[in-house]
């Protein structure tokens, strides 16, 4: 129990450290927002621990930590200035690979990872671009995407990506509502759609399994 409290605190608060120092200034987050940033994973983590949703596995709890804190980083961020610091997903990527080692799962998370990376790139050429845009998709969201796919086993990847599109579209038609200045774009936030479907399906997964 106490070295379940030390990986999950020690996981969010060097999480939480790292995005802090690594993030630009424009985009980090005040005193206040990384405060219950990180208190809000911790008491996340230990009610899915309580609820029987989590195994206790150390070394994979604690990467587990670190990549829902940088999950949650990124997506308020993007939810704020529409852009995410690129630390997020390095270290999504690189807690993700470690509990993948550790759990000895890495061929099913790169599998995963390609298996997302490539239907979310499809559908970024597919899909039309909103004005001013390229592609409808930007670069970050398909980083983020490979990085996150690292979590859930392959036959889970469709659904995440389900639960990404349907959470977004609610986002889409609630910042419509909100949004005062009908003259500009909307620019929509795809990165906090991303971190609900793949990281819910990531702590879901093993007991759906």
């Amino acid at each position: 129990m106490v070295l379940n409290v030390f990986a999950v605190v020690g996981g969010a608060a060097l999480a939480g450290f790292i995005l802090q120092i690594w993030t630009p200034g424009s985009a980090r987050l005040s005193t206040l927002e990384y405060s219950v940033l990180v208190v809000s994973c911790v008491g996340l983590i230990w009610g899915l621990l309580a609820l029987g949703l989590l195994e206790s596995q150390l070394i994979v709890l604690f990467c587990l930590t670190v990549s829902i804190t940088s999950a949650l980083y990124a997506a308020w961020v993007d939810l704020r200035i529409k852009m995410s610091p690129d630390i997020a997903p390095a270290l999504i990527g690189v807690s993700a690979l470690a509990g993948a080692l550790w759990d000895q799962m890495l061929l099913r998370a790169v599998i995963a990872s390609g298996l997302a990376t490539l239907i979310l790139f499809v559908a970024s050429r597919i899909i039309r671009p909103p004005a001013g845009r390229k592609t409808a998709l930007g670069s970050g969201d398909i980083v983020m995407v490979a990085t996150l796919g690292l979590w859930v086993s392959p036959q889970f990847v469709p659904y995440a990506l389900l639960i990404a599109v349907a959470s977004t579209l609610l986002l889409y038609g609630l910042l419509i509502y909100l949004d005062k200045q009908k003259s500009k774009p909307l620019l929509i936030p795809f990165i906090p759609g991303l971190c609900l479907g793949f990281m819910g399906l990531a702590v879901i997964g093993p007991v759906l399994s």
